[in-house]
Formats: C-alpha cells, sequence, structure tokens
C-alpha cells in the first residue's frame, strides 16, 4: 500500500512540474510573438512585475492561477481558456474548434474591439442563405453620463488608490510612486499627473472634460491600466460599470472626431 502511494505522489509530482513548464513556455511565446519586455508584458495579463517573476520562475501551478489571468494570456495567445488548460495538461494544442469552443471564447477572452469581426463573418455566413440587407442599421450612440458619474468615477478610482495602499502596506507617498513607475505612467504629462493626484486626494472632482482631455491626449484611461499593473486587486463591479459608461461615451465623441480611443473594460 505504501509503495502504491509513493508512485502516486511521485506521479503527481511530474505532472505537477510538466503543467508549471508549460505554463512557463506559454508565457514565453506570449512575450516573443508580441515582442514585449517582461514589464509590458504584464499591462496585457493585468498582473505586477512580481507575479510575472514568480510564474516564470516555476512558482506558481497554471491551475491555481486566477481565471481572469488565464482569460488574458488566453487572449494575446489566440485561443480559449478551454484550450490553454488542455495544452497546460496534455502538452497538446487542439486542433479542432467546436462551436463550444466559440461560445467560451465570446464569453470569456473576447473584447469589444472583436465585436464587428465576429458581427461580420456571421453576416458573410447568413448572405449564403439569403440576400444581404440593402439598409444598415443605425448606430446606437452611447448615453452621456451625468456629471454627478463623472465626479463618482473619481470618488472611486480614489478609493481603488487607498485599497491599494492598504493590499500592499504603502505609504500614500510610496503608492503614488508605484503609480508613476508603471510603463503606462510614465508617458503621463505633468499637469495631467497633478489632475490625477488631486483627484486621488479628494482635492478635485473627476469631469467629463478633464478625462476627455487625458483619454484624448493617450488614447486610453492610463490611470486603470497603472492599477492594474501596481497591483492584482480586482477593480470593483460599480467602479468597473462606470469605467464602462464614461469611456464608451469618449470613445464615441473620438470616433466623431477622427481620433482613436481604447476602451478599457
Amino acid at each position: 500500500m505504501q509503495r502504491s502511494n509513493d508512485h502516486y505522489l511521485e506521479r503527481e509530482s511530474k505532472q505537477d512540474q510538466l503543467e508549471v513548464g508549460r505554463f512557463i513556455k506559454s508565457i514565453n511565446q506570449y512575450l516573443i510573438t508580441k515582442k514585449l519586455s517582461q514589464r509590458k508584458g504584464c499591462e496585457g495579463l493585468e498582473i505586477t512585475i512580481g507575479t510575472m517573476t514568480k510564474y516564470l520562475r516555476g512558482e506558481v501551478n497554471p491551475f491555481d492561477v486566477k481565471t481572469r489571468i488565464t482569460r488574458n494570456l488566453a487572449r494575446e495567445l489566440g485561443m480559449t481558456p478551454d484550450s490553454l488548460y488542455i495544452y497546460y495538461e496534455t502538452g497538446e494544442y487542439k486542433d479542432s474548434v467546436t462551436i463550444q469552443d466559440v461560445e467560451s471564447w465570446i464569453k470569456s477572452t473576447s473584447t469589444t474591439g472583436d465585436l464587428p469581426r465576429i458581427l461580420d463573418a456571421l453576416s458573410q455566413s447568413q448572405s449564403k442563405e439569403k440576400p444581404r440587407a440593402t439598409e444598415k442599421p443605425k448606430a446606437t450612440t452611447p448615453r452621456k453620463p451625468s456629471a454627478a458619474e463623472f465626479k463618482k468615477l473619481g470618488e472611486l478610482s480614489a478609493q481603488h488608490f487607498a485599497d491599494i495602499q492598504r493590499e500592499e502596506v504603502l505609504s500614500a507617498k510610496k503608492t503614488w510612486q508605484l503609480f508613476l513607475e508603471q510603463e503606462n505612467s510614465k508617458l503621463i504629462k505633468g499637469e495631467h499627473l497633478t489632475g490625477i493626484l488631486d483627484v486621488f486626494r479628494g482635492e478635485e472632482f473627476l469631469t467629463l472634460e478633464a478625462m476627455k482631455s487625458i483619454g484624448f491626449e493617450y488614447g486610453r484611461c492610463p490611470v486603470l491600466t497603472a492599477f492594474r499593473t501596481m497591483s492584482d486587486l480586482p477593480i470593483k463591479k460599480e467602479h468597473a460599470q462606470l469605467v464602462h459608461d464614461c469611456e464608451q461615451y469618449i470613445a464615441d465623441l473620438a470616433t466623431k472626431q477622427n481620433k482613436t480611443f481604447e476602451l478599457s473594460l
């Protein structure tokens, strides 16, 4: 009985080593194909550089990684999370895609930027069965958030900054320094950094004009990107919803002014 148990443990240990090795390979594949540094690669996976280091050292089994991070890695590798899990377990990628895979990918990995391609592919498929409609559907204009909603978004951002401070056990000054050290933050101009710090301190309210100015300048919200690489602390539901609503409106304004704006969520 003891020999059988030892054999089982040895087999489990070997399988764990294989899974960890495949996890490291998948991360390296992501970094190499995207031509990213480890620190820059953290942004796409929404992890800190410390977490990235643990992964590459083989200290974490991929099945213990948060689902959100696995979804991000699968997205960057152009596959479904299920396919990635199968690779960890067997060492082989699935060579066929089922309708369930497509459904899983749409629910867990696709972004708003993928939606036009998905709809276009569906439209082309349907055109084989019936003539394509000549009239195009009218685009829906996003709702304009109120001044109170932009103010609330600023307050929730300040709260998340404070939550990171507690999570990482840092002073307010050290937490701000950590914010400035993020790759995305290094691109932010001094005038915008001052405004962001004032919002974090509660000395100023976030407004549509302020968020639009920053969004048009950098093509995205640099604050949320920095939050994701500073800490693994998740964005709260109310915060995420307000970010989505406000950014949808700003993205629509950017399109009308021939500017680009990438949604954070």
